[in-house]
């Protein structure tokens, strides 16, 4: 069973930037939080630092992400069997 979205929807073209901007959003939120509870210790001050490093790392992994992803489907291609 298909739910249908309310909220209007991108155009097909926006799929490569959408899904660079979730994936990378997501690995540097995970990433960035275990690495500064493991860097700095766990404390009420964890949370602005966490964002602090979460607004740093963003910005790099975003375009990295977007730049890179057609090159990791055609290598993901190759090495799994379809």
């Amino acid at each position: 069973v298909r739910v249908r979205c309310p909220v209007r929807r991108l155009p097909k073209r926006f799929e490569r930037l959408v899904l660079a901007f979730f994936m990378a959003g997501v690995m540097v939120f995970v990433i960035s939080g275990s690495l500064t509870a493991l860097n700095t210790g766990i404390d009420r001050t964890l949370p602005l630092r966490w964002l602090r490093l979460f607004g740093v790392a963003f910005p790099i992994a975003f375009p990295t992400a977007f730049v890179v992803t057609p090159y990791v489907r055609r290598l993901t291609a190759r090495v799994v069997d379809a």
